[in-house]
């Protein structure tokens, strides 16, 4: 029999004549349901109408996506994906496809939908997150036995954005500004980590390994909620002896190792304000706290370090993300060429270079 429980639910689910029927059960049992859909195939093989019967279960977008934040995103995500997906929902794709069944939404909507979010000037990037969550909450929607199959969701091209990093004459000038010591040290371990500014700000002095010399990135603090790093992956990373030194004077019994007097977190707009001042006075162009964790990839980079160990020391998941400092490595190319013209190589010098100058010269 083709009866289905979505949920808390019995439904009658087949086809008849190359058509899908999904009804309801009036009574909600598997029997309840077998007895219903020998009933709606009755009907439809004498030619009467089904619907009177029950109506078709089509839930708009908008009564979905509640379900599916609570089921889903708020079982599944950590505390700063669902303010961001709740975000996403409640500010583009409710107000766009809310009224829509979930089979209303077709490829050609879609598309519509990015050509006005383009039209208000949102960026490629935005737009393309946005998308991601209406995919998968589709996806959600196959599972659940709400859809057969979702339409094509394309993303938009995103144009390379240009990574702001700091010169090694940039970083002795921030790192040689003691005015406040307290940002300057956070400073200092921001440029020989490469820790995210919410890593930094869920630091504790448990982390920090001194025997082993090494900093265990364990949390973060993201919107004020203690949480996993990025990608729910923990890492270590070793500390140079300056990092060593600084760390171990600052060193507490426990607790956070940047707090306010009170003990408690500090924001992230104290942390901007703190690194903006010192910037300021500095003479250094305004940069984030990112902007530190891209100074530490791309001084690694340009000294040769291997990109799969910059890709662990930063904690990404995928090599992709770190490839985006590759072109900071251009001896590396040059490198990979060269060995051909050596006298074992593949090539060796069979092209007879020194002969060519030879005849040139007589």
């Amino acid at each position: 029999m083709a009866v289905r429980k979505i949920r808390d639910a019995w439904y009658a689910d087949f086809r008849f004549m190359r058509e899908r029927y999904r009804r309801k059960s009036p009574e909600n049992s598997r029997r309840g349901a077998e007895a219903f859909e020998r009933l709606l195939r009755q009907k439809l093989l004498s030619g009467e109408s089904i619907d009177e019967l029950a109506a078709v279960t089509k839930r708009t977008f908008k009564e979905f996506s509640k379900e599916w934040f609570k089921t889903y995103v708020v079982t599944n995500n950590k505390c700063s994906e669902q303010q961001s997906k709740e975000t996403i929902l409640r500010l583009h794709l409710i107000p766009f496809f809310g009224a829509m069944s979930l089979d209303e939404i077709t490829s050609h909507s879609i598309e519509q939908y990015k050509r006005s979010h383009q039209a208000t000037g949102a960026h490629p990037k935005t737009i393309n997150n946005q998308l991601t969550v209406l995919k998968k909450l589709m996806h959600s929607a196959i599972e659940w036995g709400e859809l057969e199959t979702i339409p094509v969701i394309k993303c938009l091209r995103v144009p390379p954005s240009k990574i702001r990093f700091l010169s090694q004459d940039e970083c002795h000038k921030l790192c040689g500004d003691f005015t406040e010591l307290y940002w300057r040290s956070m400073v200092v371990v921001g440029l020989f980590t490469g820790m995210r500014l919410g890593e930094l700000l869920g630091l504790q002095w448990e982390d920090v390994d001194f025997a082993e010399h090494l900093v265990h990135v364990r949390r973060a603090i993201v919107r004020g909620e203690v949480t996993s790093p990025k990608s729910h992956k923990s890492r270590s990373i070793p500390m140079s002896p300056s990092l060593d030194d600084l760390l171990f004077q600052m060193r507490e019994p426990r607790g956070l190792v940047f707090h306010q007097e009170d003990g408690k977190p500090v924001t992230p707009k104290q942390a901007e304000g703190g690194l903006w001042r010192l910037c300021s006075r500095t003479g250094i162009e305004k940069i984030g706290w990112h902007g530190l964790r891209h100074t530490f990839a791309s001084q690694l980079v340009m000294k040769n370090v291997p990109m799969r160990h910059v890709q662990q020391l930063l904690g990404h998941s995928s090599i992709v993300m770190t490839e985006r400092y590759a072109h900071l490595a251009p001896h590396t190319l040059h490198d990979a060429v060269a060995v051909l013209d050596t006298p074992n190589a593949m090539f060796g010098h069979s092209v007879g270079t020194e002969k060519v100058r030879q005849l040139q010269a007589g």
